[in-house]
């Protein structure tokens, strides 16, 4: 039996964030008057986006445009490419940067 060839998933390369770096993620698109609504724990990063878990909202979907600010990083504008609710309590999300 042939061997498939494994592809690659990921375009860039993944990195863990710096200790103490958190996301904050507001559901406007207000760059000018960043406000957060909900703030979650960064589990990897790449250039072009990174995973989050956070406490589960209804206010984060797949496809939706948000303003994420990424540890120390300036407010950026984000999409939500996929979420995985890991359970009634807690969602885990994949963002894209809109840059």
């Amino acid at each position: 039996m042939a061997k498939k060839k494994a592809t690659a998933k990921r375009r860039n390369i993944r990195f863990t964030p710096d200790l103490g770096d958190y996301a904050l993620i507001s559901f406007d698109s207000n760059l000018d008057e960043f406000e957060f609504h909900v703030q979650g724990l960064i589990l990897n990063e790449s250039s072009s986006g990174c995973a989050v878990v956070l406490a589960t909202t209804d206010g984060l979907k797949e496809g939706d445009e948000c303003v994420t600010q990424i540890g120390r990083m300036d407010p950026m504008i984000s999409t939500i490419i996929w979420r995985k609710d890991i359970d009634p309590d807690v969602i885990k999300i994949g963002l894209k940067y809109e840059v």
